[in-house]
């Protein structure tokens, strides 16, 4: 059984609901097994702090963690068959992990909180506003302005880039950690009745002109549909590195003890791949 949002029932969304419970979604691929200690002990610093982890691997040889934290443990064909992986045409791998982040139904509250696999925290971060808002985190650091990204979305959805305010017209929100809410995520899934007709709509859509980025596909419907939910944070710091090679545990804890002391909220360490496997 598939536990994705079309078993998900919809609920009316109240800007003013202060609910501050969450989950953690960290969707994981076998490369970045080895970041994932380090990435849940940064948790730490996520105020308020989680009800629940949920990973979401490739497969189920990823090692179970030692941690005062519950984690739950998923594959991603929990959420999504693999057949529909393979039915896209452009960078499936890592396209279906997007659609496995935006359409999961496992974690037990609505809000969850995705955190990629090589992102990991150096300093105490607010997740909602003192009006008990969910926040968007937009840093310079982070600027990742693709035109397939937008012409996605235009194409599927028909809604344009978020008017960010002059002097960051820039900002993506793209940063590698966003809160999301599953009554939002709703929308992704437009009106189909079923996953075999979205995840078709997705497929033929997607080419190397058109295709998802998921935090700022999310971020563009919620600005759309429910523009006053979230509270937009500019100008956080963080610092985006990474390696073509892989990475193994000592040298990923030199890194990890070096960038400690910076000044930067967060930091990615991307393991990029060039394979049909790049995520």
């Amino acid at each position: 059984m598939h536990s994705n949002l079309f078993s998900f029932k919809q609920k009316e969304i109240d800007i003013k609901t202060n609910n501050y419970n969450y989950d953690v979604v960290i969707p994981v691929a076998k490369k970045d097994y080895v970041k994932l200690p380090y990435i849940i002990n940064s948790f730490k610093y996520l105020k308020p702090q989680p009800e629940g982890i949920y990973i979401i691997s490739q497969d189920n040889t990823v090692k179970k963690i030692k941690s005062n934290y519950d984690i739950k443990y998923f594959i991603d064909e929990d959420i999504l068959p693999l057949e529909y992986r393979d039915s896209i045409k452009y960078r499936p791998y890592w396209v279906y992990q997007q659609f496995i982040v935006l359409l999961q139904n496992v974690t037990k509250n609505d809000f969850y909180f995705e955190c990629m696999a090589d992102n990991f925290f150096l300093k105490p971060i607010e997740l909602f506003s003192l009006s008990g808002k969910p926040k968007f985190f937009i840093s310079p650091q982070h600027s990742h302005i693709h035109d397939q990204y937008f012409n996605f979305q235009k194409n599927v959805y028909g809604i344009d880039r978020f008017n960010h305010p002059n002097g960051t017209l820039n900002s993506s929100f793209i940063i590698d950690f966003i809160m999301y809410n599953k009554n939002i995520c709703k929308k992704i899934l437009k009106n189909h009745a079923n996953l075999e007709s979205f995840m078709q709509e997705m497929a033929s859509s997607i080419s190397d002109h058109a295709y998802p980025g998921d935090q700022e596909l999310y971020a563009n419907i919620s600005n759309h549909y429910y523009p006053n939910f979230y509270e937009i944070e500019y100008g956080i710091k963080t610092i985006l590195s990474g390696s073509h090679n892989y990475i193994d545990n000592n040298m990923f804890c030199q890194f990890y003890n070096e960038i400690k002391k910076t000044d930067a909220v967060s930091c990615s360490y991307n393991t990029w791949k060039n394979t049909n496997e790049e995520l």
